[in-house]
């Protein structure tokens, strides 16, 4: 391994111990209990006519790409898939998405070791 991609490593799990919660991944009927750190990112978005917007995700999740695991196999984040989390005493669900034409994940590092999921904000009970 390079010295690099420990470094990563060391981050991924650094993440996940101090700076992450639980949270559930969902797509369809398939659930996986994940540790995520929260974030936002800031995507400039192109329009057919050259003009630029600047906009804002509502949240995204940063994840260990090994924890992505339904039924037994790895997966990728998908539009319509769901991330639920409990903060205090609400539960809040959010939605794989992101504006525009862009992606509704990216790969935080090289090594694909994390990946950062843009959301927006579905429902909170």
């Amino acid at each position: 391994m390079s010295l690099f991609r420990d470094g990563v490593n060391w981050l991924r799990d650094a993440l996940k111990a101090s700076a992450a919660h639980d949270v559930i991944y969902r797509r369809g009927d398939a659930t996986v209990t994940i540790r995520a750190t929260v974030g936002k990112s800031v995507l400039k978005l192109q329009d057919d006519y050259g003009n630029v917007r600047v906009v804002y995700t509502d949240k995204d999740f940063i994840v260990a790409a090994e924890d992505l695991i339904l039924n037994g196999q790895r997966i990728l984040p998908e539009r319509g898939d769901k991330i639920t989390e409990t903060i205090g005493d609400k539960t809040i669900t959010w939605g794989v998405a992101a504006p525009g034409n862009e992606p509704e994940w990216r790969w935080c590092d090289p090594y694909q070791v994390m990946i950062r999921i843009h959301t927006v904000r579905l429902e909170e009970v």
